[in-house]
């Protein structure tokens, strides 16, 4: 049997048919156009700012007279390995952008000359700010010697332009800026868990000890081994690295007895005699930060002198070289009140940290 079709199932069918050979070539052209293109690459954003807004937070007062002051910087280090594998540290660029004091009471910045001064810092040349992978603020003497020195006491890395920058003071983790502090955990103690303590006795008294007992402090504890009083570590903090230009300082202040604080001596390493024993007697010293005060005092100061009453003893971190060797520098590690009533012969007093409270600041990238 033939089959037939009617004129409208015809034009249907053809009307089909076109259609689909249309669709094919719309494929076809657009495939063609597709294949004579190239991809475009991502273009990375270039950033850019040539001025910092410090906003600095725990930062100690510095004011004229005082014979420091502080500096901002960026720097740019890179870092290779020698031929033994050891990482080196490598200054590419750092350019100052100024020196200032600082009134932490009325949050103000000054000049060297006293005169208050804007919280932003332009960088010299209009450089870019993103050139730089680091923020850092030093303390330096007054003198303009365009010398960074190797004491960058707070800093922060740029990695990334996020805002605001938040750069702190890190003791144990310095390597990557400016090798100032290496710090190995003591056994059985946290790396952040830092601690300190003292005891008042005297040592070196010409061999009797007894007769100014607590005109002596000094930093280490005591233990009880095959029934005698052993002398234990008592410092847990960093060693500084030699290459430095910070030491640690003890100091100790009775107020009815010293016109101002004094030191117990300077030392890079916390666990064994410090730089000076100068006011000591003739006898044994302990291997161990600390001093006896019987001997050739200062001016203002009598020996020998109780330390039990109202006082403070302190820790800091001192420039290196001291423009001020007789003055305490505000950059407190460790603090605690001296015993108001004698103590036992075997107490030790533990001070108290202010790690956590140490320089930080936010700063805040601006094009002018």
């Amino acid at each position: 049997m033939l089959q037939t079709f009617d004129k409208k199932g015809t034009s249907i069918m053809s009307s089909i048919v076109r259609f689909l050979l249309l669709s094919v070539l719309v494929v076809l052209v657009i495939n063609a156009i597709g294949c004579g293109k190239k991809e475009v690459e991502p273009v990375d954003e270039v950033y850019f700012g040539n001025a910092l807004q410090l906003k600095p937070k725990w930062l100690p007062t510095l004011l004229d007279p005082s014979k420091s002051c502080y500096e901002l910087w960026l720097v740019k280090f890179d870092f290779t390995v020698d031929e033994d594998s050891n990482a080196i540290r490598i200054v590419e660029d750092e350019v100052s952008l100024g020196k200032f004091y600082w009134n932490t009471t009325a949050y103000e910045f000054y000049s060297l000359g006293s005169q208050p001064i804007s919280d932003i810092f332009s960088v010299p040349g209009g450089r870019n700010v993103y050139d730089f992978n680091v923020v850092m603020i030093t303390v330096e003497p007054l003198t303009d010697d365009c010398v960074r020195s190797n004491n960058g006491l707070i800093f922060y890395e740029i990695t990334d332009p996020i805002l605001p920058i938040h750069g702190q003071f890190n003791m144990f983790d310095r390597a990557a800026y400016d090798v100032v502090l290496e710090y190995e955990a003591p056994v059985n103690t946290e790396v952040n868990s830092i601690h300190a303590s003292f005891m008042l006795r005297t040592y070196s008294d010409d061999g009797n000890p007894d007769s100014n007992s607590l005109t002596g402090l000094w930093f280490h504890g005591e233990t009880y081994r095959v029934s005698r009083l052993v002398i234990d570590q008592a410092l847990y903090m960093p060693m500084i690295q030699p290459n430095a230009n910070f030491v640690y300082e003890g100091w100790v202040f009775v107020e009815d007895s010293f016109p101002c604080p004094l030191s117990t001596g300077k030392f890079r390493n916390p666990n064994v005699q410090d730089w000076d024993n100068s006011h000591g007697g003739t006898d044994w010293y302990p291997n161990v930060p600390g001093e006896d005060f019987i001997n050739d005092p200062p001016p203002g100061f009598t020996f020998p002198v109780s330390l039990v009453g109202n006082g403070k003893v302190f820790i800091t971190f001192e420039p290196y070289p001291d423009p001020e060797p007789d003055k305490m520098f505000p950059f407190i590690l460790f603090d605690r009140l001296l015993p108001v009533n004698e103590p036992s012969y075997d107490n030790e007093i533990e001070m108290g940290s202010r790690y956590n409270t140490l320089p930080q600041f936010d700063a805040v990238v601006l094009t002018l």
